[in-house]
């Protein structure tokens, strides 16, 4: 049995697909079916259960042995990076998850200066919502990562602010209004977003929840219903891709801001290389200000 075994193992579990764990591990498929296949040869029975059209899931076996092995793979992280550490090379692994807009936006610039200081980190990103990369933190799936709405469990520092803007089709009634206030929102349909800042934006109307008739998962399709004209919205303002012809953003009133945290377990030991990761974001001072 390997540490190589067991990490295929893991990556299996939480990619949800063998493809998937192959691009997480830089494998390819065959060799993380080979990895898997020898690490079930030296237990002597299946940890995982897969077959065609249905999604890869533990055995027994393997719900057992999970937590055995994600402590194992941790600890020889640490190993690594400690080692390396000592000896001047910095040699280990950076596990980042992060909200979309980040990871699109302020993590390259980022990774590239970290990068320049620490060549020899691997390091693999996961993109996710606020809740997914909670539970990869807390779960021991990524050592760092980027987020709006931290919860139990975890260290965080700053890192970066951008404005919550209203999402207007170009020919709504409040195109061009100066300021959205949430009494202007009020009669109109409201689409929400359960993949980000939902409690962000709820927060903002206080005792005035809008008339939420849409939820939705993807900032892309909330953009698609809004140019439909089935709602408004409210979107930070990093969340925004390039392509939003047809539509305008208008500030709120009373402004509201997102502040986005670096975070990390605060149950587990920082080692030496998210000690520098964290130093790194933290010293990002970038504010996106309101429109």
């Amino acid at each position: 049995m390997t540490i190589a075994q067991l990490r295929t193992f893991l990556a299996i579990l939480d990619a949800g697909t063998f493809s998937g764990a192959a691009t997480r591990l830089t494998m390819s498929q065959s060799a993380v079916s080979h990895a898997l296949a020898s690490l079930e040869r030296e237990l002597g029975g299946p940890v995982l259960s897969r077959g065609p059209g249905r999604p890869v899931s533990s055995t027994e076996l393997g719900r057992l042995l999970e937590p055995e092995a994600r402590e194992l793979v941790e600890r020889a992280d640490r190993i690594e990076t400690t080692a390396g550490s000592y000896l001047g090379l910095e040699r280990g692994r950076l596990r980042i998850a992060s909200v979309a807009s980040i990871a699109g936006t302020h993590l390259p610039p980022l990774l590239s200066r970290f990068r320049a200081r620490h060549p020899r980190i691997e390091v693999a990103v996961l993109e996710g919502a606020d809740w997914e990369v909670h539970d990869w933190l807390v779960g021991g799936v990524a050592d760092v990562g980027f987020l709006a709405v931290p919860l139990d469990g975890l260290a965080t520092a700053p890192f970066v602010e951008d404005a919550l803007l209203a999402l207007l089709r170009a020919d709504h009634r409040l195109a061009t209004s100066g300021a959205v206030t949430v009494a202007d929102f009020a009669g109109e349909s409201f689409i929400t977003t359960t993949g980000g800042c939902e409690p962000l934006v709820l927060d903002w109307f206080g005792d005035s929840p809008p008339r939420m008739e849409y939820s939705v998962r993807g900032i892309d399709t909330m953009i698609s219903f809004v140019r439909e004209g089935l709602g408004v919205s409210i979107v930070p303002e990093l969340n925004l891709p390039g392509g939003t012809s047809g539509l305008v953003l208008r500030p709120l009133s009373p402004p509201a801001m997102r502040s986005v945290v670096v975070a990390w377990s605060s149950e587990r030991e920082m080692t030496p290389v998210v000690a520098a990761f964290v130093r790194a974001a933290s010293r990002t001072p970038t504010a996106v200000a309101p429109a």
